[in-house]
């Protein structure tokens, strides 16, 4: 009697306690230093840790009782196992598992885990409880989507993956942040990080030059006239500022004063040319600036120049739809690369295929007059011809026409203005006979195969080490653009940002988000 209150005192003790050891086996009657498993009776020596030992089935110890599933035991300790260990059938005797008992403590590696799944692997709950609440995470931010009008295609930004990995690494409890801190504190903080990336670009400014990028365009949302400025270089495009000019007289004086301020701003020895609208308000501040900036060019949209000719074409009558498609195919594609080298053989191209398109003169002389009357007024800048004679896909095939007066002309004129430093204008004039007859790496096999291959800027980035200041200046001057088509590409972000139910954002603020999606996205 007393030895059996003596196991029903110890059993319920170890009940209490949670101890395995205690809760599935007893001492043996006989015998108080072993004990007896609960599930198969079978007696273990070294008391607890010996019973222990046999229900886990530790390898060189007492077998694991095959009862023990049927108990329950093994889904307890399946919660303390990192990798999933598969038990044998209850009707199999012997070890359960080879594997040594210390390796289940250790996580496998993540290349091992994918093993594993593509071989089959048995889920564990946890991986079942997190996909169930992935489905519960994406149904809520779907509706987020739907009830805010946020479009589709947001959820391809890398900021919004981003922005989901950082509310996981939170964990439960978050606190989303409120209106206030979207518009005040976090905007102000998010403009100050994005200022110093653009001084990444601003080096590239000072080494490459940059063009000034101005247009306008009309706010329909609250009728508001607004002008866009951005600087551009090999970089990219950098939104500067948004003028709202509804009340402001827009004559040429005041577009003048616009775009000096702009010019101070970037740095006029970094501003190659400023590129802005066709009107006869911009052409005129374009005239004044370069009076008021010696050292910098006005240039005026390609694309809208363009436009104006073939609505000019398109009044005659004499002059058919095949004209115009000629024009278009021949010229307007060639424009679209994104350097200023091109501009001019295109368009000597497109006038040799309107020529070619009609037998006699008469039928196509109306054309070439408007087409060089607009060159002449707009185009026919002294830029453009000194990027056709430093284009080598250009100039070595038409050598002898490249020198003769109008483009060598443009080209010295165009050296004295971006290069007010005289000794530097005579350095670049002396490096030039080596350009003009292919001398040093511009004579070489591969500069030679390269000519029509590589943009022209990185043809002379690769080729023209032997003459440094005559680099730099080609650099500066092929690198460029030849439209605003950066300006244009802000209308969508402010028609974007500037809807009917946000129409109150201040200027500021809406410059500020209109800075951040030009260089976020």
């Amino acid at each position: 009697m007393e030895a059996d209150d003596g196991v029903a005192a110890d059993t319920s003790a170890g009940t209490q306690m949670g101890d395995p050891g205690r809760k599935y086996g007893k001492v043996d009657p006989n015998n108080k230093n072993r004990r007896i498993c609960n599930f198969c009776a079978k007696p273990s020596t070294g008391e607890v840790y010996r019973l222990k030992q046999h229900l886990v089935g530790a390898k060189g110890k007492n077998a694991v009782d095959p009862l023990v599933d049927e108990f329950g035991l093994g889904d307890e300790e399946e919660e303390c196992v990192v990798t999933n260990v598969k038990r044998k059938s209850s009707s199999v005797q012997g070890n359960v598992s080879k594997k040594p008992f210390i390796d289940n403590y250790f996580s496998r590696k993540p290349g091992d885990i994918l093993k594993g799944r593509n071989g089959g692997r048995q889920q564990t709950i946890n991986e079942i409880c997190k996909r169930e609440l992935r489905g519960n995470a994406c149904k809520e931010i779907a509706r987020w989507f739907y009830d805010a009008g946020i479009a589709f295609h947001a959820a391809t930004y890398d900021s919004f993956k981003s922005m989901l990995e950082a509310v996981a690494q939170f964990g439960p409890g978050f606190q989303a942040p409120t209106m206030h801190e979207l518009r005040v504190p976090l905007l102000r903080k998010e403009v100050e990080e994005t200022k110093i990336e653009i001084e990444n670009h601003k080096k590239e400014w000072a080494s490459k030059g940059c063009s000034i990028l101005s247009d306008g365009w009309r706010d329909s949302t609250v009728q508001k006239d607004i002008v866009n400025f951005l600087v551009n270089s090999p970089k990219g495009s950098v939104f500067m500022r948004s003028v709202d000019v509804s009340e402001i007289t827009k004559d040429a004086h005041t577009l003048t004063e616009m775009l000096e301020k702009i010019v101070d701003e970037v740095g006029e020895a970094n501003v190659v040319q400023v590129v802005t609208d066709n009107a006869s308000n911009y052409v005129k501040a374009g005239k004044y600036l370069e009076a008021s900036k010696p050292n910098l060019y006005w240039t005026p949209r390609a694309a809208h120049c363009l436009d104006l000719m073939l609505e000019d074409i398109g009044k005659t009558k004499k002059i058919k739809g095949m004209l115009k498609l000629a024009m278009s195919l021949d010229l307007l594609m060639k424009i679209k690369k994104p350097t200023m080298g091109y501009i001019y053989a295109a368009m000597k191209r497109a006038k040799n295929t309107i020529k070619a398109s009609f037998k006699r003169e008469k039928q196509y002389a109306k054309a070439i007059e408007i087409i060089d009357r607009r060159w002449q007024c707009q185009l026919g800048r002294p830029l453009h011809a000194t990027r056709y004679f430093l284009n080598p896909e250009y100039y070595y095939p038409n050598a002898e026409e490249a020198k003769k007066g109008e483009i060598i002309g443009a080209v010295v004129k165009c050296i004295a203005r971006l290069n007010p430093d005289e000794s530097i204008q005579d350095k670049i004039s002396l490096q030039l006979d080596k350009y003009q007859h292919a001398e040093g790496l511009f004579g070489d096999k591969m500069a030679i195969r390269q000519r029509s291959i590589r943009s022209p800027a990185d043809w002379w980035n690769a080729f023209g080490d032997d003459t440094p200041e005559l680099q730099k200046f080609v650099i500066r001057v092929l690198s460029l653009t030849c439209s605003a088509t950066g300006c244009e590409r802000n209308w969508g972000v402010f028609q974007q940002l500037h809807t009917k139910t946000r129409n109150r954002l201040a200027q500021s603020r809406l410059n500020d988000l209109v800075l951040l999606s030009t260089i976020v996205h």
